[in-house]
């Protein structure tokens, strides 16, 4: 059922699978079916013609016909020509957000806005954009069957420090997510449904178990 694949190092791997589009009811949990998938699939790009700038992961998608309908990173873009945030943290300080960005249009994630705007408290992820034009972004999960430690029952946001990792030789931070921790959307827009063939690609760190420490996700269809 899985393909895995090492990519970088050791503690990073690719898991390949073929989903089904899934709803509240079919996951309590989208800590445990982060709904999109991945990149540093850079090998895909194998044979593919040269563009003017180094194609992304949900390029390469995008031009063998099976655009990404959600692409999900805390570290990077996903898309060449991608230059929005890539996601929002909120600090206990005071309770203001901010959205963390790519340090340039198609780059690796701003990790410096996070540091200085967290500098001296704690901040937690409370959004994580999708890149594609769909807009599939994820927020913290509410309250459901299996109630999680937020008010109400609600989950928790992933702490945004918690999983510092070095891309492109800069630091930038994945998502760990552990019990009681999840981010979901219910109003999804171009995923499969009925049973429609869609891709799931996501890269991890092997050294969180349960499949739940997560940097970057892209699904293509």
């Amino acid at each position: 059922m899985h393909r895995l694949i090492a990519v970088a190092s050791s503690t990073l791997f690719t898991c390949a699978r073929r989903v089904r589009s899934c709803s509240c009811s079919c996951y309590p949990r989208l800590s445990q079916c982060i709904h999109a998938s991945t990149a540093f699939i850079l090998i895909m790009a194998t044979g593919l013609p040269s563009l003017s700038q180094t194609p992304r992961p949900c390029d390469i998608y995008g031009n063998a016909g099976t655009p990404c309908v959600a692409a999900h990173s805390t570290t990077r873009a996903l898309f060449a020509a991608y230059n929005g945030p890539l996601y929002q943290v909120r600090r206990s300080s005071d309770g203001s957000t901010q959205d963390i960005g790519v340090l340039t249009t198609g780059d690796f994630a701003n990790a410096a806005e996070q540091d200085s705007f967290c500098a001296n408290t704690s901040c937690i992820i409370t959004r994580i954009y999708d890149q594609s034009p769909r807009r599939n972004d994820l927020t913290i999960e509410c309250a459901g069957h299996f109630k999680g430690p937020g008010q109400n029952g609600e989950d928790v946001g992933a702490p945004a420090d918690a999983l510092p990792v070095t891309a492109g030789g800069r630091q930038v931070y994945g998502v760990s997510i552990s019990a009681g921790m999840g981010y979901r959307n219910d109003a999804t827009s171009g995923v499969a449904v009925n049973g429609q063939p869609e891709g799931m690609y996501m890269v991890t760190s092997g050294t969180h178990v349960k499949i739940s420490a997560v940097s970057t996700t892209a699904m293509p269809r």
